[in-house]
């Protein structure tokens, strides 16, 4: 019969073995192979000892018990081998010593499935328990560890197999019998008899098994070792409940006393190494309670189990000097069990007289704790283990304050991880801790603060904010909270360490579990207003109140609850309640003040070598930082305290910072706090608001001004005139209400006389508040920005009649002329800042074209692909003439035009890259599209109204152009957008207003003028700037349309020579005549032109009043309008010379060429309707051999591509003004001043090109041109000056080569 274990079937059930081979057949198959078999092993049933080993090992075990199986009779195999003392020579018998028997036995004795066994199956295991026990005693001599283990499993009453079996009689000695035999070493216990257990201990007794025990322990002369001792004692202290006295008597209390002798007498060598050598942590544990368990039957020997708590105690406490840390920490996991025992009142595991205070007394006599403490505090389980150690100590009022000492030194100046878990310790153990151990170790807390570093510092700050956690009572957390002060406000304390200090008070009152937290709270918030009164600690104290503060909750949004009903106090009642009390923010403001003259009289002239980042008046808290601590501080009271900064707080502080400030930057501080003051939720008192900034902000002197300081400015500015209903605000926007605002001639005062970096500021604010007008203003803007205007040209004027005031009394120093001149130049900057946003403003179409883009600018043919088909017609590609300066609504209107088949409501949206170009952004210029000639456009048509989804693909074409084609759509530039243009409210344009006063457009042009004779290269920009962002001077423009007819039709004397030109457009200052040159030019080559007749009279007035003889004079330098000019102003100027010189020059070339379709034209020469018209007479227009280089230069030049509308109107003047074209020709001086103007033009040297050819041939010969790149304006008066030349080249070969 077996017993088998299933995984599927816990409970193991009986089976059958296969039948067994003779005992004879075992022995044969174990013989050896060899002829003599007298040094052979000796034999040993290999076969049955697999079988064994299989069964046991598979999933399903199974353990062969039933008589004569494997098991028994490998068991009386090795027996028979120990008897003769062979088992050692057998290879087979210690294999299966070590695996197949040791694996049996834990099995059938230990496995919880046995409950379900048979009895006949329980009485198999009991006859193996007896072969077993045969075993053993037959090994007892030898120290067989292995066996010795088995056999305290046999001897185990609590092992599963006896449990089970309790009530099992016994057959040697019967309940209300006589024993069956002669010995009895054991008896059952009426209430758990163990029957197998009292068979197995008698027939262990019966085979001498305790006489050769005690005989081999006591009497034998060989060496024991601790676990051999243990191995031996085991089996019987786990059945000594069991054993009679007699047998304890006579064979075990020998033992013990030998054991007791043994380790008395073990050296510190001995007792390491056995220590280390020791793989169970509980060895000396397991000896003594084995031979306490055998005393404890022996009531002769009442002495003996103290006399081995004493032997156990001194074996622990030799164990814990030892260097093993094994040997240690098992040591401190014997002491712990006798803790545990005692603390759970378990009986039986320790004597009577080994009691809780005698355990504590050894520990405090013997000084474990200092012991304990000298190394190994780096192992967080060691130190784990101390810890209960100490507990138990506290616990029995056995700590004494040199044990606390020892504890704190043994962290000094350790290892962090030491550190740290003496720390641990100590956190864990502070509950613990009696009031005068607390106050001892608080003490050592502030001597190690002393000398500890910044680390050592951070580590206790952390230890004494634990030992707080927790604290129902208030106990603990007051005097923690009151060390924490103290170590605060050590003077040596480093500020971050501070920090440490106060983070931890704060966080040990949040975490404060006492009924009376928040009084407690309240009470160290009024400790920290006392130091403020004191004016000692004060940042520290003002950090303090905010954190402490901060730990109650916010209040609620819309709490209408009273604090009658309420539990918990909120925030702001908490600041309210402390600056009522106290006065907190009164106390705050003076003690600024106070700080304030005392950094005064510190820094006192050394103010400008100190930096008040870096300068510490205290020697811990930069002046930037005392100043920021302050004002951070009553700005949160005042937020979450939901309380006003009233007009004398507020005032205190603008007085010492902004006007009585020590350092420049204190100003700054100020500015930026104030702003803050006055965000999205103000803090200053509204009531107080408006006087406070009449009061202090605009009195403030403007030189002062920083950026920040303009925009505290611009907070009041805003708040206060919104306040007063003069502003309003729409969608995050500032509307103007009225034209009254505060604090408007101050704004104006800031940018007369502020910082310049403060000024594009206030300049943008300004503009902002006269722009952002409200409907009711917007219905006459005219009127409306008229006094603006007004102030500004008075400013102008006012600044400017100064200026000439003190030049003409004498020479004016640089820096007062430079102050004059900077006030002219920011108002100019203001004005033209003022226009730009006006014109970006208006929303319709402009008619009147601006000064910077009245001129035609470069042509552009654009290739329109419409891809889809438009009301089911497929739309072929078509060409679309424009330039550079044309509208973007212009360009749009044309492709609608030539999409003849679409309704006349429908819209083109067109996009340039990836920016969408929708109706709104018609007023662009075509030259901020990235295009180039003869691109190729995707549009796609879509409704009007609808979202537009076009885009638009643009790609360099190859596609072929005429060289002089012009699109029928080159004659117009007018047009609408969306919007159309509205005449109306162009002209009340703040621009146009000025473009329409005579004499204001001439005072601009004077303020150029003084700019360029006095060097004031500023004042002239800002002039120009202002001029080309406006339309051109209207009555300029009507006046050299005047001189020009009147000079044609000869009511002038009929000169020619372009003398009368000169006299009246080009004379009487470089500023003026340059910007007469470029009305004319605009004149001539309009961007925008609503009449082509109009156009076409002027050209010809212009040519037939000698306008091209002047331009020749221009060029040859006949004319001195340049000679005081600067730089620029000469390079402009050229550039216009040369581009009219240009057109000019084509028209006198196709005049003599006399080739072209022409117009008809009456007597007057007025342009009639489209005629084919013959030219000159057959015999002028045939080409002779002296035109054909004219006809080739006119082929070329002007730019067949870019300046096609050019061609295409020179070959019609050359028609219509034949004989006054063709009658000029450009001389040698003409030619020669070209030259030098395109190699100094080249050089970036144009100042240079009225001075000798040597000047300029030096610049290039040095190799040092004045520019490395030179400028665009440069290139492009080169490249004009280059197409100039060759026009006079083919006009005038002779000269022209003659002059090379």
């Amino acid at each position: 019969m077996t017993i088998k274990e299933s995984t599927e079937d816990p409970k193991p059930t009986p089976g059958e073995t296969k039948p067994l081979p003779s005992p004879t057949a075992k022995k044969e198959d174990a013989l050896p192979s060899g002829e003599d078999g007298t040094d052979a092993e000796p034999p040993f049933p290999m076969q049955l000892l697999e079988e064994l080993e299989e069964m046991v090992s598979r999933p399903k075990w199974v353990v062969p018990v039933q008589p004569d199986a494997q098991l028994q009779e490998l068991m009386r195999a090795a027996t028979d081998l120990s008897r003769k003392g062979l088992d050692t020579k057998s290879s087979a018998c210690q294999r299966f010593f070590r695996d197949g028997l040791t694996s049996s036995f834990n099995k059938i004795l230990t496995d919880d499935a046995l409950s379900g066994w048979k009895p006949e199956i329980q009485r198999y295991i009991f006859y193996n328990c007896k072969d077993l026990v045969e075993l053993c005693a037959a090994k007892i001599k030898d120290n067989w560890i292995i066996l010795l283990d088995l056999l305290a499993l046999a001897f185990n009453p609590t092992v599963k197999f006896h449990q089970h079996n309790y009530s099992k009689q016994s057959d040697t000695v019967p309940m209300d019998k006589p024993a069956t035999v002669k010995v009895v070493y054991a008896r059952p216990d009426p209430r758990a008899m163990r029957g197998y257990l009292i068979d197995c201990i008698n027939h262990f007794g019966n085979l001498n098994g305790f006489r050769d025990l005690r005989d081999h322990l006591c009497q034998s002369g060989e060496s024991l070792s601790v676990s051999t001792i243990a191995s031996c004692i085991r089996p019987f202290g786990n059945c000594a409940d069991y054993l009679t006295e007699e047998c304890v008597q006579e064979f075990l209390m020998p033992v013990v006393d030998r054991i007791v002798d043994y380790l008395d007498g073990l050296s510190d060598a001995d007792l390491k190494k056995e220590s280390k050598n020791e793989a169970r942590t509980d060895t000396f544990s397991l000896i003594i309670r084995s031979c306490r368990n055998v005393c404890l039957r022996c009531p002769a020997r009442e002495g003996m189990p103290q006399r081995l708590e004493e032997v156990c105690l001194q074996l622990y406490l030799r164990l814990l000097q030892t260097s093993s840390f094994n040997g240690k920490m098992n040591a401190i996991n014997e002491i712990n069990k006798m803790i545990n025992s005692m603390s759970g009142y378990r009986h039986g595991d320790y004597s009577e007289w080994l009691t809780a205070n005698r355990l504590a007394e050894w520990i405090q006599t013997k000084d474990v704790l200092s012991i304990l403490l000298r190394d190994n505090l780096h192992q967080p389980q060691y130190v784990e283990k101390l810890e209960r150690i100490v507990r138990y100590v506290i616990k029995e009022k056995m700590m004494s304050l040199k044990d606390l000492d020892s504890i704190w030194a043994a962290q000094a100046g350790k290892h962090e991880a030491i550190v740290k878990n003496v720390h641990d310790l100590l956190a864990h153990l502070a509950w613990d801790f009696s009031a005068e151990q607390l106050d001892h170790l608080f003490q050592c807390f502030q001597a190690s603060w002393v000398s500890a570093s910044k680390k050592g510092r951070e580590k206790l700050l952390e230890l004494i904010r634990r030992l707080a956690e927790d604290d129902k009572e208030g106990m603990m957390a007051g005097k923690v909270l009151k060390l924490l002060w103290n170590l605060a406000h050590d003077e040596d304390c480093p500020p971050e360490i501070m920090d440490q200090a106060l983070s931890a008070l704060v966080k040990i009152l949040d975490y404060s579990c006492s009924q009376e937290s928040e009084q407690l709270k309240m009470t160290w918030i009024m400790d920290c207003v006392e130091e403020l009164r004191l004016n000692k600690w004060v940042l520290p104290a003002l950090k303090l109140i905010k954190d402490i503060s901060g730990v109650f909750p916010p209040t609620p949004a819309g709490m209408v609850q009273p604090r009658a009903v309420r539990h918990n106090v909120y925030r702001s009642e908490a600041l309210a309640q402390v600056n009522t009390d106290a006065d907190l923010l009164t106390l705050v403001c003076n003690n600024l003040c106070q700080y304030m003259e005392s950094v005064r009289v510190l820094v006192g002239v050394k103010v400008d070598k100190l930096d008040p980042d870096v300068y510490s008046p205290d020697d811990r808290y930069t002046h930037a930082a005392h100043l920021q601590e302050r004002l951070n501080f009553i700005r949160y009271v005042l937020r979450d305290g939901q309380l006003w900064l009233v007009g004398r707080q507020a005032q205190q502080i603008w007085k010492c910072l902004a006007e009585s400030a020590v350092f420049p930057a204190d100003r700054g501080i100020c500015f930026r706090w104030f702003s803050k003051l006055l965000g999205d939720e103000p803090d200053l008192d509204p009531e107080s608001t408006c006087s406070f900034m009449e009061e202090n902000v605009l009195k403030l002197d403007p030189s002062v001004l920083t950026e920040a300081g303009l925009k505290c400015f611009e907070r009041f500015f805003r708040v206060v005139n919104q306040n007063s209903r003069r502003m309003s605000t729409k969608r995050r926007r500032f509307i103007t209400e009225t034209m009254d605002l505060v604090g408007l001639d101050y704004l104006w005062q800031v940018i007369l006389h502020g910082p310049d970096e403060v000024v594009h500021l206030a300049i943008h604010l300004l503009k902002e508040s006269v722009t952002n007008l409200s409907p009711a203003l917007l219905q006459d803007m005219a009127a409306t920005q008229k006094p603006f205007l007004g102030k500004c040209v008075d400013t102008l004027k006012g600044s400017f009649e100064k200026l000439q005031s003190a030049k003409a009394v004498g020479k004016l120093p640089a820096d007062v002329e430079s102050v004059h001149v900077t006030h002219l130049v920011r108002c100019l900057t203001l004005l033209k800042e003022f226009i730009g946003e006006c014109d970006s403003s208006h929303r319709h179409e402009r008619t009147i074209p601006l000064h910077s883009r009245a001129v035609r600018g470069r042509q552009l043919t654009l290739i329109m692909r419409c891809p889809t088909a438009a009301h089911g017609q497929v739309i072929e590609d078509f060409e679309v003439s424009t330039h550079t300066n044309e509208l973007i609504a212009v360009v749009r209107r044309k492709v609608l035009s030539r999409l003849k088949d679409i309704n006349i409501n429908y819209q083109t949206d067109l996009s340039a890259g990836a920016d969408v170009l929708s109706a709104a952004d018609d007023k662009k210029l075509v030259y901020s599209l990235p295009l180039r000639d003869r691109s190729v456009v995707t549009i796609k048509p879509s409704q009007a109204g609808s979202l537009a989804t076009s885009t638009l693909a643009s790609t360099t074409s190859t596609i072929p152009s005429s060289p002089d084609s012009s699109s029928e759509d080159s004659n117009g530039s007018g047009g609408v957008t969306s919007k159309g243009p509205n005449a109306q409210q162009e002209h009340q344009l703040p621009g146009v207003i000025i473009s329409e006063d005579a004499v204001l457009c001439s005072f601009l042009i004077s303020l150029a003028e003084f700019g360029i004779a006095n060097n004031h290269p500023t004042l002239r920009e800002s002039v120009r700037n202002l001029l080309k962002i406006m339309p051109s001077d209207v009555n300029r423009v009507k006046n050299i349309r005047l001189i020009c007819n009147t000079n044609a039709d000869g009511s002038m004397g009929g000169r020619d020579d372009g003398s009368y030109f000169s006299a009246h457009i080009f004379s009487n200052g470089p500023a003026k005549a340059l910007y007469n040159l470029e009305i004319t030019l605009s004149l001539l080559m309009p961007s925008y032109y609503s009449a082509e007749k109009e156009l076409l009279d002027f050209q010809k007035h212009f040519i037939e009043g000698g306008g091209i003889a002047c331009m020749l004079k221009m060029l040859n330098g006949e004319e001195k309008f340049l000679v005081d000019a600067d730089p620029v102003t000469r390079r402009s100027s050229f550039q216009a010379i040369l581009k009219i010189c240009k057109f000019m020059l084509t028209v006198v070339g196709h005049a003599r060429l006399g080739d072209g379709k022409v117009r008809s034209v009456d007597e007057e020469g007025n342009v009639l309707a489209d005629a084919e018209q013959a030219g000159p007479t057959a015999a002028a227009a045939e080409v002779s051999a002296e035109n054909a280089g004219l006809r080739g230069a006119l082929e070329v030049t002007p730019n067949p591509a870019s300046e096609s509308w050019m061609r295409t109107i020179a070959r019609q003047l050359g028609c219509v003004c034949a004989k006054q074209a063709s009658e000029n020709n450009p001389s040698k001086d003409a030619i020669n001043s070209v030259v030098r103007m395109v190699w100094a033009a080249a050089a970036g040297c144009v100042h240079l090109c009225n001075q000798p050819d040597s000047d300029i041939h030096e610049v290039f010969a040095s190799g040092t041109p004045s520019k490395a790149v030179a400028d665009l304006e440069d290139v492009t008066v080169a490249k004009e000056g280059m197409e100039v030349l060759t026009l006079c080249a083919a006009l005038n070969p002779t000269v022209f080569f003659k002059s090379m």
